[in-house]
Formats: structure tokens, C-alpha cells, sequence
């Protein structure tokens, strides 16, 4: 179970309440016509081509709130009337009109079948070839002349006018006829709970001159069918997808349903490196130019230089356009051969003397960052897709490597473990080579900003099922407060704004594929010296990136990049269109062949077709099948005095993945970033939806005063559409170390000596956790530790102090602060105002050290508490040492030290060794799928019990889980302890973990479902 997200189409498929619209609590109103609630005279448009179906509408036949009046008591939204459409259902006649009437409907709907009738003779076709012309826009015509892409087929939209002679062609159309018949009984019940007179019954019902209006329209009347076919189509793209919840969410910390789905981002400081760092807090370069880990093992991985066949080396040319990316516009002259040359071995073959002599990549990154001139590097990596083969065969050890200074690891669970969700999509695009990097190609281009594609914008209304928070409604027409008093849905709940997501026509994917320059735009009409874009057939190309798109208005960069793919197509400004797409037909470098492509259009019509909705199953509120076939991971900025990105801005950068079958979590590590730097990532999947379009037409009037009827036919399309939706969004994240571990202090006095005590400081190579606030010695150490809190995501609670924070010396460039008093202090902040050196990690040679000494003259006889800390280059400060009391003890030349770790009444550090190692990634610990199963056997009738409230009232029983014959759950009488042990392989240390499981029974929030 994830957050259940229902979209629904908002100007097409949403209306008004089943309460708002029941005859008890709603007047006649002006705008009914002859008064009767049940017919709108007109259902106003959402805008000059969007209007709503008037036939869903008066039947009940569209999505709404099934309780309330008003929005304050709104609730319990769903699908009106699912029953009553259709041959195949049980009921009878009477029984469906006596539900007509608790829906004012006055008629029901038959149907002879989902058949489509006629099955010939339908007045929309849409068959596509790729034609020639368009001064020379479409190139698919010269393809088919040249032994290419002989195919003609169809896509789905209505199209009146020639048909293409190509051959084959698929119709994805279907013809239904479907009937109306009128329902005497439920109109009279319904005018006289209204009080309507029996001359509005006579004038509007039974005479037979009424019937036909009634039907069709006239004058101010529209009509339960509307014939209209300049009012455009009706849509339905009705669906739900899962979303995840945090890590950190309280679910997970409470027993978390089976199969949650979560998301997490965490920052790592690896090491550090000082030069890589300095560079880049000194530049002003965006993070689009930084090294990508993916690209850069990609370009070690599968050098053509070294690589074997057998591992499917990249192309030389590929590997050029990895090198002049990664070495920041060929700034300097090679990549390194192994992992070992990014950050401890040199390389290279420049000269003694020169600066880069001998260095490692990222040193060379660092001396040639602030100054380099960047060309397109911000731009290529800007957009950053990943091809199918390096998602199957590199992704996951790729994301273990840790040879970056610093990383943010964004991860989210992409389909539920215990129950997956569909995937007929993506099993068809894994079949057929080239056709998912074909279509995330498509999706980025339509994202990528002055391409001059894009997608296109869709109203949508969203309930989302949080089993945190409750209920989350997005794009409904409410602006105050609703559903306080509504029970089991939770209240109160507000609507949370427009809800506007961007579509992507998958015809459009299919036809784009033979332009070859950004739709909608004429060359004459830019006047730029480069303009074209290369087909998705061809792919990326070393001259367009993933496509060219307008730099702030200045000039075309190429933008985009696939990481992971062996080939980039060969293109230049007076050499595009068909001469490329032939060029990389001839050298083997199509990101899609001509017979892959034929392959993909004929199994994508097959897809559609068996995975369409009939229009019957659109009337009964079927969901239109979904599935996601991609993600984008988008990354802001977050300026240091602000909680979220500033409205309007950009993403520095957007990261695309493939939805593989093989994945059920995306774990992308990103080395993009800069230390200090806050950022925020967005999730966004696309989902694609085999809606639907149709329209009525021939409308047929049976006026039998006794019987009166009507025919109609409905022509129904597919409407496949990519939807970007909302998956994830981060809490605010940034790369810090942490912050070091107080110093291990050693006293070491003289011999005969009484003025001169010694102390020996060494960093410790251990981890921590503390809550700092005990600690301070200054006020302004809390704004320091504040930070740390943040980054570790533990805020301070409400008594001032919060979750111990960890405390860990991972930088070695720190320098030792001493603080020394006479006066026996009562706590640290007795020690504020009192530094007495601060000490630098250094040695004589200016070389950096973990240790330092200090030799400290005192008087003898007088009693001195010292305490010691350590802060590092970033500026991460450790909480102060216990504190040492020391005394040179001078009797008549006997000379004598006292020194000892002073106590402030017990509140002094007590530095025991709370050691922290995470082992998420290698231990979990739960129930079995058979344990946490249902034993119906429990039930008092398993064959006839419904929802688990029915067994008795208030919440079930204990004592339900478990089909296998000993349960592992603990009862209040029964305590059932399980031991683990964990041994350590390098020390043979043991850890117990002593654990019970116990159930928790709540009563199901969505008992409906």
C-alpha cells in the first residue's frame, strides 16, 4: 500500500455532489429547465472548446462527492453511478429505474454489446503515413523511397477526409450504438418531491412534440445528446497511480503496511579533498558543468582504447564527447585510464613544469574549473537521460562507488515489493531494442526549455489517499476548509490548488519521429544559423545533444545528454534531417532501426487495442489503464535565507530514467553538487494512460407517447497520453561533514619543573552522538551546531535540545581550541570569554597533522581547568573534552602533579563509545509474507464475512495474522521472544537484538475499496 493518487479529468468527468443534486435538498432553479432538477438547460463551457457530457451528467455518470450538501460537509468522493449501463448486468428494468430516481436520471442506457457496430463504414479514420513536403519538413516519405519505414498506421484521433493507401493499416476506432429509453415512474417522482405541476409534466415530458428536443435540443435546451461536433470531444483519461511516503514517515516507525512504498535522500561526505572543494566555492559555474559519476565510469568503463570487444566498447566518437564534457570543454587532455586516477594516483602526459604534471583528475578539475570556458557542457548536462543498457547493467554498482569527495543519494521505491504494478508497457519496450531510450528521448525533448516542443497542459482533479495525513485534494473549485465532520475520511481538508499537469500525445511521439526541426516553426521564420533538430530516430548526436534549444534568446546550444548509450549519431549544420538519418542507418548508429521501429508501431497498436476501455466500461467508472514508464528527478537551488526554491525558477537540473521491469527502486547518486549548498529534488513520473475521446452522432427519436426512446451512435478513440505527475518531493538537503570529535587530551608535566605542564592533542578516529545544547561554552555555538541539525535532519525539540546528533572526524584540516580557567566552573559556559590558544593541525614544513602539543606555563601551587575542542575546515565544531584539572603541587622543592577529569555534579561528557553503524542496506527484519496474511479461518463465516468491521464492532481482534500452523506473534498472555545475534566478521564481537512482534489492529480508513 502506497499514497493512492485519483486523477480525474476536470473539465470532462467531475461535477457537482450526489447530495447537491438529490431531489430532497436541491430547489428548482432558474437555470433547470421547466424547473425540474434532473436536466441543466446548458452545461456552460469550461472554456470555447471544453464542455462536459451532458449524457454522464444527468445520469450520474461522472466522479463527485457522494456526501454534502455544501463544502463544508463534503466527502466520500468517487464514481456516482457505476450500474445501469450495459447489457450484462442482473438487474432488472424496475430496479434500475428505481435507482434512476435517488439519481434523478430519467432514463437508462442499453448497449447490444461492446462489439462495435457497425464494424464498417466509420466516418473517422485516422491512418498516418510519413509523408514527403512541408517544404521539406518530413523526411519519413525519402525513408520509405529508400528502402525505409513502408508503413501506414493508425493512431487513434479523429480524421475526416482521403485515406492512405499504405498498407497495412490498424483502426484503433470503435462504433457503438447504444439506446435511451424514458422512465415515466422516476420523472413524475422526481417533479413532485420539486413541486412541479402536472401542466410542467404534460408541456415537458409526454407530449410528443417535447421528446425530441428532450433529446436532441432546441433553443436554450441543449439536449441529453449533444451532436455537436464543433464543441470538439469529450475526454476521459480517469486513473490512479501509487506514490510514496518518507522514510522517515511515522508508518514506517509504527508497523508499515506490506509493500509501502518510500523515498529517502541522503548526503555523503566521503573524504576530503580541499582543492576540489576551494574550486568549486570559488566558481560561479552552474552544477550542470560538475562531473557526472555516471558519465565518467561510463567513459572508463568501455574506453575504445582499452576496453575488451566482448564488453561492447564505446565508439570513439562517443567517448570524445564524454571526454570534452568531463574535462570541462577539453580544458585539459585526457580522462584517467582506471578509478584510481580520479583522486589518488596521477596521470597524464604533460611535461615536469606544467601545473597539471602528474595530477589527479579531480586536481586537474579543480586548476582548470574557475577559468574554463564551458561552451554546451551546461547545457548537455543539463538534461541528463539513462539508457536502458546502462540502467540493466551499470546503475546499481555504479551507485556503490564512492570515489567522488561528496554525493546526495536521492532514492525512491518504484513499484510496490509485495504487489507490482502493471507493466505491459515497459515489458513491450524491453522487447524491442532502442525503444525506451526512443521514447525517454521524446520526453526530453518535450522538457528540455526552447526546444520548441513541449507537452501540453491538462486540467486534472486529485484525490490523494495519505495514510498519514488523510485525505489531500488538489485543483477543486474550493477555497475554505471541508469535511470537518466526515468520520472515517478525516476532515478538515482544504484544496490545495490548481492541478494543471503536462500531457504528451503518444501519436505525437510517432509522428515527430520524421521531423527533423522544432514543430510549429519555419525555418525563414527563425533566422538562426542552426535550427534543425535530428529525428528520435537517429538519437543524440554530437552536434545536437538530445536536441538544440534557444539559449535565453541569444543562439541554439545542443542540450541534453544520454549517459549510457555506445553510439551518438554524426550531424553538422549543413548535413541534417534524411542525410543523417541515412548516414547513421549505413553506420549501424540509429537509436531506433527502421525494422525495430515497424516492430514497435505494430506492437504499440496491439497494446492500445487490448488495453482500451469500451465505452460501456467508461459509464461504469472503469479507471483507464495506466502504467509509469519513466521518472525525472529535478534538482533546485535553494538560496541559504530561503526554505524552498524562489517561484518560477528553473531546475539546475533534470536527471531521466527508463521504469525498467528489472528495477523496483531507483537509487541515483548524484556528484553534482557543491559542499554547503542547500538543494531541494523533485519526482516526477510519467504515467502512461490508454484514454479515451469520443463524440455522439446520428441520433434516431422513437416519439411512442407510451414507449418514447432514442438511438444514438457513439464514435470512440483512443487517447493515449504520457502525464508528468507529482511522485516525490524532498525535504531540503545539503553536503556537510561532520562535525569532529573533541580531542583525546594526554597531561604530561616535567620533572622538577613547577611552571610547566605539557598537553598532547590527537584527533580521535571514532564517531559520537550527542546533544550538543548540553555543551556550549559560547551562545553563538548554538547557530554552529543548528547547522549540523539540519543537515542531519534532528531538529532541536521543544526543551531546547533535540536527538543526539553524530559527531565524527572525517576532515583531516582541523585546529585544536583551549580554554583554561582558575575558577571551578559550575558548567561550559563558565568558560566563555576564556580561549586560551587556538592551535593550527600543522606540522613544521606546513604540512597538515591530526596532533599538536602546547606547552602551557603556569603558576605552582594554583589549581587550573582546562577544556578542549576541535573545529575542522568547514567550520564544524565539536562539543568541548571533560574537562582536566591540573595543579603542579611545590612543597619546599618537592614538585609534584595533581591531574584528574573534573566532574560538573555528574554532567560532565562522559565519553562512552556509542558507536553508530547503519545497516539498513544489510539487515531487515520482519514478518514472512505468510505471518502477516489474514487467517480467514479466524473469521466466524469465511465465505460469507465482509469488511473486518463486521465481526463484531470497534476494532478486530487480536490473534488474526498467520496461515502457518505456529504464529510468531506475541499476545498479552503469551510472550513470544525471538533472539538474533549478530557477529562481527573482523573481531568476532556479538550484538543480541531481543524482539517481539505484536499486532495492531485498526479499522481499515478505505473499507470501501
Amino acid at each position: 500500500m502506497s499514497k493512492k493518487n485519483l486523477l480525474i479529468d476536470k473539465f470532462y468527468i467531475s461535477g457537482i455532489s450526489k447530495s447537491r443534486r438529490g431531489v430532497q435538498r436541491y430547489a428548482a432553479d432558474a437555470s433547470d429547465f421547466e424547473g425540474h432538477p434532473s436536466m441543466k438547460k446548458k452545461y456552460a463551457p469550461w472554456s470555447p472548446l471544453v464542455y462536459p457530457d451532458p449524457l454522464r451528467m444527468t445520469s450520474a455518470r461522472y466522479w463527485g462527492f457522494k456526501e454534502g450538501l455544501n463544502p463544508p460537509d463534503y466527502g466520500n468522493f468517487g464514481y456516482l453511478r457505476k450500474v445501469g449501463a450495459g447489457d450484462d448486468h442482473n438487474e432488472s428494468v424496475a430496479n434500475l429505474n428505481a435507482d434512476n430516481t435517488g439519481y434523478d436520471s430519467a432514463y437508462y442506457l442499453e448497449f447490444p454489446g461492446h462489439t462495435p457496430y457497425p464494424p464498417e463504414g466509420h466516418r473517422f479514420d485516422s491512418r498516418v503515413d510519413y509523408p514527403g513536403g512541408h517544404g521539406n519538413l518530413y523526411f519519413g516519405q525519402q525513408i520509405k523511397n529508400n528502402g525505409g519505414l513502408n508503413i501506414a498506421f493508425l493512431l487513434g484521433a479523429p480524421y475526416s477526409g482521403g485515406q492512405s493507401q499504405a498498407s497495412p493499416a490498424v483502426n484503433l476506432s470503435a462504433l457503438y450504438k447504444g439506446t435511451v429509453t424514458a422512465d415515466g415512474d422516476a420523472w413524475a417522482t422526481t417533479s413532485q418531491l420539486v413541486n412541479l405541476s402536472e401542466p410542467s409534466l404534460t408541456n415537458l415530458f409526454w407530449s410528443v412534440d417535447n421528446w425530441s428536443p428532450y433529446v436532441g435540443g432546441t433553443g436554450e435546451f441543449q439536449g441529453i445528446i449533444n451532436t455537436d461536433t464543433s464543441r470538439n470531444l469529450y475526454y476521459d483519461h480517469a486513473h490512479q497511480i501509487l506514490t510514496p511516503y518518507s522514510a522517515d514517515s511515522q508508518l514506517l516507525k509504527s508497523g508499515a503496511p506490506v509493500g509501502l512504498k518510500i523515498a529517502s535522500v541522503t548526503p555523503s561526505y566521503n573524504y576530503f579533498f580541499k582543492s576540489y572543494e576551494e574550486a568549486l566555492a570559488s566558481g560561479s559555474h552552474p552544477e550542470s558543468v560538475l562531473p557526472n559519476a555516471y558519465a565518467l565510469y561510463q567513459a572508463l568503463d568501455y574506453n575504445p582504447q582499452t576496453a575488451d570487444a566482448d564488453d561492447n566498447p564505446l565508439s570513439q566518437a562517443m567517448y570524445l564527447k564524454y571526454k570534452e564534457i568531463l574535462t570541462l570543454n577539453n580544458s585539459f587532455a585526457s580522462l584517467p585510464e582506471s578509478s584510481g586516477g580520479i583522486a589518488s594516483i596521477g596521470y597524464g602526459q604533460e611535461a615536469p613544469g606544467d601545473p597539471l604534471y602528474k595530477k589527479t583528475y579531480l586536481q586537474k578539475y579543480a586548476i582548470k574549473y574557475p577559468d574554463a570556458q564551458l561552451g554546451s557542457i551546461a547545457a548537455l548536462q543539463k538534461y541528463i537521460g539513462f539508457s536502458k543498457d546502462l540502467m540493466e547493467n551499470d546503475f546499481i554498482r555504479y551507485g556503490l562507488k564512492d570515489y567522488f569527495p561528496f554525493q546526495i543519494d536521492v532514492e525512491f521505491d518504484t513499484s510496490r515489493i509485495w504487489n507490482g504494478e502493471p507493466n505491459k508497457f515497459a515489458t513491450m519496450l524491453e522487447s524491442i531494442s532502442g525503444s525506451f531510450d526512443f521514447f525517454l528521448q521524446n520526453i526530453m525533448m518535450d522538457a528540455i526549455s526552447g526546444s520548441g516542443y513541449a507537452m501540453s497542459p491538462w486540467t486534472y482533479m486529485a484525490e490523494v489517499q495519505d495514510l498519514e495525513t488523510g485525505y489531500e485534494y488538489h485543483g477543486f473549485p474550493l477555497t475554505e476548509k471541508w469535511g470537518e465532520n466526515q468520520g472515517p475520511h478525516g476532515g478538515p481538508w482544504e484544496n490545495h490548488g490548481d492541478y494543471v499537469l503536462n500531457m504528451k500525445d503518444v501519436r505525437s511521439t510517432f509522428v515527430e519521429a520524421n521531423r527533423r526541426q522544432p514543430r510549429g516553426l519555419e525555418l525563414p521564420i527563425l533566422g538562426l544559423p542552426y535550427t534543425q533538430n535530428e529525428s528520435s530516430l537517429v538519437g543524440q548526436t554530437n552536434y545536437t545533444g538530445i536536441c538544440m534549444a534557444d539559449n535565453a534568446g541569444q543562439n541554439y546550444l545542443p542540450s541534453g545528454l544520454f549517459v549510457g548509450q555506445k553510439v551518438i549519431s554524426q550531424c553538422t549544420p549543413a548535413n541534417t534531417g534524411f542525410h543523417v538519418w541515412k548516414n547513421a542507418n549505413e553506420q549501424g548508429t540509429l537509436q531506433i532501426t527502421k525494422t525495430d521501429f515497424t516492430q514497435l508501431v505494430r506492437k504499440y497498436t496491439d497494446f492500445v487495442r487490448n488495453n482500451s476501455r469500451s465505452y460501456v466500461d467508461m459509464l461504469r467508472g472503469e479507471l483507464a489503464y495506466n502504467e509509469i514508464i519513466a521518472f525525472k528527478v529535478e534538482k533546485y537551488v535553494v538560496p541559504a535565507n530561503m526554505e524552498r526554491p524562489p517561484t518560477g525558477v528553473e531546475p539546475v537540473q533534470s536527471f531521466y530514467f527508463p521504469n525498467l521491469t528489472a528495477h523496483n527502486k531507483i537509487k541515483y547518486m548524484d556528484t553534482q553538487v557543491k559542499f554547503g549548498q542547500k538543494y531541494r529534488y523533485k519526482v516526477y513520473a510519467y504515467n502512461l494512460v490508454v484514454g479515451d475521446s469520443y463524440t455522439y452522432d446520428n441520433v434516431t427519436v422513437d416519439p411512442d407517447p407510451t414507449n418514447p426512446g432514442a438511438s444514438f451512435f457513439v464514435h470512440q478513440f483512443p487517447s493515449v497520453q504520457i502525464v508528468e505527475t507529482p511522485y516525490y518531493e524532498f525535504e531540503n538537503v545539503e553536503v556537510r561533514d561532520y562535525p569532529p570529535v573533541f580531542p583525546d587530551v594526554e597531561v604530561v608535566p616535567y620533572r622538577g619543573v613547577d611552571n610547566k605542564v605539557l598537553f598532547l592533542l590527537n584527533t580521535q578516529d571514532v564517531k559520537y552522538a550527542f546533544s550538543p545544547e548540553k555543551y556550549i561554552i559560547n551562545e553563538s555555538d548554538l547557530e554552529v551546531y543548528q547547522k549540523q541539525r539540519e543537515f542531519q535532519n534532528k531538529p532541536t525539540g521543544s526543551g531546547g535540545t533535540g536527538l543526539p546528533i553524530v559527531f565524527g572526524s572525517d576532515d583531516p584540516e582541523v585546529q585544536f581550541e583551549i580554554f583554561r580557567t582558575t575558577e571551578k566552573p559550575d558548567s561550559y559556559t563558565d568558560f566563555s570569554g576564556l580561549p586560551l590558544v587556538s592551535l593550527k593541525g600543522s606540522i613544521p614544513d606546513g604540512g597538515r597533522s591530526t596532533s599538536v602539543a602546547y606547552l602551557d606555563t603556569i603558576l605552582p601551587n594554583t589549581k587550573y581547568y582546562y577544556t578542549f575542542r576541535c573545529i575542522d575546515y568547514h567550520g564544524g565544531m565539536s562539543i568541548p573534552s571533560p574537562v582536566h584539572s591540573t595543579e603542579l603541587v611545590s612543597d619546599n622543592g618537592r614538585i609534584f602533579p595533581i591531574t584528574e577529569v573534573f566532574q560538573f555534579n555528574g554532567a560532565s561528557v562522559k565519553p562512552t563509545k556509542t558507536t553508530i553503524k547503519e545497516a539498513k542496506r544489510y539487515l531487515q527484519i520482519g514478518a514472512s509474507m505468510p505471518q502477516a496474511l489474514i487467517n480467514t479461518g479466524s473469521l466466524s463465516d469465511p465465505n460469507t464475512a465482509g469488511p473486518l468491521d463486521l465481526i463484531g464492532g470497534g476494532n478486530p481482534t487480536p490473534g488474526m495474522l498467520s496461515t502457518q500452523d505456529e504464529g510468531i506473534w506475541s499476545t498479552d498472555s503469551a510472550e513470544k521472544l525471538f533472539k538474533i545475534r549478530v557477529t562481527s566478521k573482523h573481531t568476532g564481537k556479538k550484538i543480541d537484538l531481543n524482539i517481539t512482534f505484536k499486532e495492531e489492529a485498526i479499522l481499515n480508513p478505505y473499507k470501501e475499496e
